[in-house]
């Protein structure tokens, strides 16, 4: 197993993990509420990880004959999937964008941003939608992070492969990273930070925005443990590819090779127990969310289901097994 493959799945399946309790069922159950007589038993969650992965309708992921057991069995039993969660459009991009602002999508970022283009803004709409076309919003765009800056919230994004802080194209310029190549699957689209330009044009961008082999270090203690934690895998690792351009063969496993990394990889994570204990005793809890983009409205795979979302927490905020049926949107703030 690589590093960057280590690290990866260690923290989908270490965090997921470090943040349950067994007291529960393993059979799913549908409803909304039964994690309610859990309420009290811990205080407000206080470390929020985001996993993102791609392309995977919902029966495909989450079905019975799933090509991803760990997700599909293993940590499904063990927090609540919400089948009605949707994506906001097909392509990846402005599903992204979505989960940070709240911002809808136009027809630039529809295909992707293949150009690096300022968003010229036309005029709003509600609810808080900033009408115009283009990718790169301007600094007055409100934003989660913006809104974490204020509450004096720490947020990082960590993206696999893309080596330099906060990296992305030259405003105007062609976005380079629209196909992988062996040695760098990032892609830009998948980061939705530097679409923003009030974190861009900040120096923090640097510190905040960085390559996921950052994340072992940041995680080894509470203090140094962001409260809101973005994770996105490279092209390979998230499913996006099939095959992958190294090989392997990418999506075909509902998740690249992150799912058969996930239970190897967990119990030898014991950096990841170790703050599993210091989140229980310091009594800071964690929730993991594991998102899937995109919705498959056609051709092979299309499915009339959403794409699943998995919600890993403790106490009030989950029940292990449980089914949400209560219809979502991916959307962040507003």
């Amino acid at each position: 197993m690589t590093r960057s493959r280590r690290i990866l799945a260690a923290l989908a399946g270490g965090a997921c993990v470090a943040a349950l309790t067994g007291t529960a069922s393993a059979r799913p159950t549908v409803g909304l509420d039964q994690g309610a007589s859990a309420a009290g038993a811990l205080p407000p969650v206080k470390h929020l990880f985001i996993i993102n992965f791609e392309n995977k309708g919902f029966t495909r992921t989450w079905g019975p004959t799933s090509k991803a057991p760990y997700l599909s069995k293993t940590l499904r039993a063990k927090g609540v999937l919400l089948s009605n969660y949707y994506a906001t459009a097909h392509n990846s991009q402005p599903n992204y964008i979505a989960q940070i602002s709240g911002q809808g999508p136009n027809r630039k970022m529809q295909t992707g941003c293949q150009i690096f283009q300022p968003f010229k803004v036309s005029g709003t709409a509600a609810p808080g939608q900033y009408v115009g076309i283009g990718c790169v919003f301007p600094a007055t765009v409100p934003s989660l992070p913006g809104q974490l800056n204020a509450k004096g919230l720490r947020w990082k994004g960590y993206m696999e492969d893309m080596g330099t802080s906060c990296r992305r194209p030259a405003l105007g310029a062609a976005d380079d990273t629209q196909h992988a190549e062996v040695g760098d699957q990032y892609a830009v689209r998948h980061n939705p930070f530097v679409y923003f330009r009030a974190i861009t044009d900040s120096p923090s961008c640097a510190n905040r925005v960085v390559d996921l082999s950052r994340l072992t270090k940041d995680l080894k203690s509470v203090s140094r443990t962001p409260n809101y934690v973005y994770i996105t895998p490279n092209l390979c690792n998230d499913g996006h590819d099939a095959p992958c351009v190294d090989g392997r063969p990418g999506g075909a496993r509902a998740g690249g090779r992150v799912d058969e990394d996930l239970g190897a990889a967990h119990p030898q994570f014991t950096g990841l127990q170790t703050g599993r204990r210091a989140h229980h005793h310091g009594r800071r809890v964690g929730l993991a969310e594991c998102r899937f983009q995109r919705l498959l409205r056609r051709g092979p795979g299309a499915e009339r289901r959403p794409p699943g979302h998995h919600r890993a927490g403790r106490g009030p905020h989950r029940c292990p097994g449980h089914l949400a049926v209560r219809q979502a949107r991916l959307h962040g703030a507003r």
